[in-house]
């Protein structure tokens, strides 16, 4: 973060240690130079950004809310490139915002591009839930006219209903996940509530009764994040205040019908107190890793450690695994006083991300009460990276208060982390990005070319070849014949995608390759060799890969 310092968290077993460290490192956990300025980008005009999702392009998108006043809160949905600057080809530039009484906490893209935002609308007063809110943006950032006519779709608007998190279907189909009441017969408590759509904004009538689901899984439940397994079945994971005192981790697996999946954990819900000596646990992110383990990050307060981070790994049949952290579970210390932090919101974690075999979990730690934004790695183990930052994890100081609501990693391996940031308790909040060196993801490269093709049309047009990289990156190739480099070709690709080529013959090159007499110029067939270079940027490998090429006469 440009000009302000960066303190780099060490935690090893219930010990922290905090120690200085440049804001423009090159190691993993330290901020990624090339995004915004040293690494960050504040979002000004009193923003705060609760949900992120990274697009197959690399960019990013975040939303949230912009303005104070409950009956003026809008929709905040923003786009930026990789290096951090606003989209130009998102809304003209500028973030969308939505109509007066609503937020977004939660965002999906969509295979085609489409942004899928999930949020609340509130009633007319501004001051009580009023409907889990989908809304649909095209790839220009304007509201889809495919989705419910304005891009605009709700459901449970009559059970104060709330949506906090949102993933798409394979099918098309969006499943949003958040709270609601039960309805008419209801003690008005919260439970969590679950909303799947059709691709044009309908209710989907074979999800639960119309297109929903209220589940009685105890007072004050919440689905704060959601996942979509490969089978069709959805995982929700949040809290649960049943005795209206302690809070208490909550799991649950719904049937691609919307109804408790009976294989998993108890009649397919998972709950568990993680507040050891103390009334505090919840989770507010969850991923599917590559063997269906449940991997979940959340918020502690332990009686010796204060606030605390927390990392659970479930099975796939909802049980604590025993291989990951101790019982299935890892505490990361997330206050510098045990016994004096923050209250709202705790220090902890409050998303998390898979990236390669680590988990990222992105949230605030508390530094005698003030808040700083944070970001810890956990190895596949269930223990700190320490590779990650200093010892696992990276703290920000920011004047005033920060924090991190939301993580995603994009398919290069960059963590990007958002959330809010308070320099000043006069001044309005604004929103936080940091971008942050992540896992480097391998640099892939597919190389499409023909093998055979006429001498006479490749000296006058070039022969065409087409690559394609799963990340930006720098082409570079060569055609040797006859023990010469006789054609080149060079490209680049801002992001991943395809690059359509030609090799262009040099003039040392159209000469080398006329018969005059010469027995190897004059062979009917001459045999060369493509030698594709591609590099994809710092800590990457580059790539070289060959092709033969027969040169027919």
């Amino acid at each position: 973060m440009n000009g302000k310092r960066l303190l780099i968290l060490a935690a090893v077993l219930a010990a922290l240690a905090l120690s200085a460290a440049s804001a423009l490192g090159a190691g993993l956990g330290q901020s990624d130079p090339g995004f915004g300025s040293g690494g960050s980008v504040v979002v000004p005009g009193d923003i705060r950004l609760l949900g992120s999702a990274v697009q197959a392009d690399g960019k990013l998108v975040v939303v949230g809310e912009a303005g104070t006043q409950a009956k003026s809160v809008k929709i905040f949905v923003g786009r930026y490139t990789v290096a951090g600057n606003p989209d130009p080809s998102f809304h003209g530039g500028s973030p969308y915002l939505g109509p007066p009484g609503t937020t977004a906490h939660g965002v999906a893209i969509q295979p085609d591009g489409g942004i899928v935002v999930v949020g609340t609308a509130t009633d007319s007063t501004g001051s009580a839930r009023d409907g889990i809110l989908v809304l649909r943006l095209n790839t220009r950032g304007n509201p889809d006219s495919s989705f419910s006519g304005d891009g605009y779709a709700a459901a449970l608007t009559d059970q104060s209903g709330e949506g906090l998190s949102v993933a798409v279907q394979p099918d098309g189909k969006i499943v949003a996940a958040g709270a609601a009441t039960l309805g008419i017969s209801s003690d008005g408590f919260p439970r969590v509530a679950v909303a799947r759509f059709n691709p044009n904004g309908s209710p989907d009538n074979g999800f639960g009764q119309g297109g929903t689901t209220v589940l009685s899984l105890g007072k004050f439940s919440y689905a704060n994040a959601i996942a979509l397994q490969k089978d069709g079945r959805i995982v929700v994971a949040g809290s649960q205040r049943n005795d209206l005192q302690t809070t208490q981790v909550l799991v649950a697996r719904l049937t691609t019908g919307g109804g408790l999946d009976p294989s998993f954990a108890s009649g397919g819900l998972f709950l568990a107190q993680y507040g050891f000596g103390a009334s505090f646990s919840a989770v507010y992110g969850v991923a599917l890793d590559s063997q269906n383990r449940i991997d979940l990050g959340g918020t502690a307060v332990t009686s010796n450690l204060g606030g605390t981070a927390l990392a659970i790994r479930l099975t796939p049949g909802g049980d604590p695994d025993g291989s990951f952290g101790a019982g299935g579970a890892l505490y990361i210390p997330a206050s510098r006083d045990p016994d004096q932090f923050t209250q709202s919101p705790l220090p902890g974690a409050r998303s998390l991300a898979l990236a390669g075999n680590d988990l990222i979990l992105a949230g605030n730690y508390d530094d005698f009460g003030l808040r700083r934004a944070a970001i810890w790695a956990v190895g596949p183990g269930g223990t700190l990276d320490g590779s990650f930052g200093t010892g696992g994890g990276t703290i920000f100081i920011q004047p005033g208060n920060s924090q991190f609501d939301s993580v995603a990693v994009s398919n290069i391996g960059t963590i990007f982390a958002s959330g809010i940031d308070n320099p000043s308790f006069m001044a309005p909040p604004a929103g936080l990005i940091a971008g942050v060196e992540g896992f480097p993801v391998p640099l892939r490269v597919k190389v499409l070319v023909r093998r055979k093709i006429s001498l006479r049309v490749a000296l006058r047009r070039g022969i065409p070849l087409s690559v394609a990289c799963n990340r930006a990156c720098v082409l570079s190739g060569q055609l040797k014949a006859l023990g010469k480099v006789v054609a080149r070709a060079r490209g680049r690709l801002t992001g991943p995608g395809t690059k359509r080529l030609k090799l262009r013959f040099t003039r040392a090159g159209k000469r080398k390759l006329v018969c005059r007499g010469r027995r190897r110029a004059c062979r009917r067939t001459v045999v060369s060799r493509l030698i594709l270079s591609v590099r994809g940027g710092r800590a990457v490998r580059p790539v070289r890969q060959t092709r033969t090429i027969r040169l027919k006469r």
